[in-house]
Order: C-alpha cells, then structure tokens, then sequence
C-alpha cells in the first residue's frame, strides 16, 4: 500500500471515470464512518444503560 507508482484505488477511479471525484468520494466515506461510530456507541449506550440501573435485572450488586 506504501511506495511509488499508481495505487489501486486510482486505478479503479480512473477506469470508473470517478477520479476526478476521489476527494468528494474520500470525504463520504469517512462521514459514513463517523456516523457509524457514532450509531454503534449510541447503540451499545442504549443496550448498556438498562443495566446499569439500580434495581434492575443484571445489577452488579444484586448478583454478588
């Protein structure tokens, strides 16, 4: 992946006629990622918390 020449992905763009796109392209891909980051910690926060409430089922302190 490191070193000179044509990389991969310019060639794959240049043949889809997308290389004059790969800055739009590269920006959209890393927001896709963000906002799957972002959804995966709000899910995993939803799955969590009901835990992590006193009282209820899984209480750390109920089990001990």
């Amino acid at each position: 992946m490191v070193g000179g020449g044509e990389h991969d992905w310019a060639i794959l763009l240049d043949q889809w006629g997308w290389l004059e796109r790969d800055q739009a392209i590269g920006r959209a891909v890393f927001l896709l990622g963000v906002v799957l980051y972002g959804a995966a910690l709000v899910a995993g926060w939803a799955l969590l918390y009901p835990r992590l409430r006193p009282g209820s089922q899984g209480d750390p302190a109920e089990i001990a």
